[in-house]
């Protein structure tokens, strides 16, 4: 089950804050695509590409 959902703008982003979970011992996954499946990872990392987006397109994302 996924304890921790990290979405961020870009691969960068998503790998920093992916390590810092992974360093405290979770299960931690990186995904290019919010539909894939993370496995057993308890903290996940989304890179949506929402850097060059617009507010309104971006929303998309949020729950």
């Amino acid at each position: 089950m996924i304890q921790t959902l990290i979405i961020v703008d870009d691969l960068t982003g998503a790998a920093d804050c992916a390590v810092s979970c992974a360093t405290a011992g979770a299960a931690t996954v990186v995904l290019l695509d919010a539909k894939a499946d993370p496995g057993g990872a308890t903290a996940v990392s989304i890179d949506v590409n929402s850097r060059a987006m617009t507010a309104q397109r971006s929303k998309r994302f949020l729950p």
